[in-house]
């Protein structure tokens, strides 16, 4: 399983659950966990498992995932 873990975060603690869910399913198979950022189209090719991590600003998720 290839698997891509995006996240943002404002003070850290997403990227933190973000690189603990990266280690726990990189048991599995090659994982990537990298933030928003720095995410490219490339790395979401072949991809079996996508998973987007964002705080909740307002609400809301950040604007950098998308908003």
């Amino acid at each position: 399983m290839k698997a891509l873990i995006v996240f943002d975060s404002v003070f850290g603690n997403t990227e933190k659950i973000a690189r603990s869910i990266g280690a726990a399913i990189a048991e599995k198979g090659e994982t990537v966990v990298v933030g928003v950022n720095q995410a490219t189209p490339e790395q979401v090719e072949g991809i079996d498992l996508l998973v987007v991590g964002s705080p909740t600003r307002a609400f809301r998720p950040t604007p950098a995932t998308g908003t």
